[in-house]
């Protein structure tokens, strides 16, 4: 099984959208690493 966010990653891989892909893996990143600074204050 995979999450619908999963799923979309794939789907931007497989159809060559590179820079989307990339776009939406910094901003996830970049509120993982938010989120983990705020919890662990």
């Amino acid at each position: 099984e995979a999450t619908a966010f999963e799923g979309l990653l794939g789907y931007l891989r497989l159809s060559g959208q590179e820079e989307r892909l990339h776009t939406i893996m910094l901003k996830s990143l970049k509120f993982l690493a938010e989120e983990f600074n705020s919890e662990s204050k």
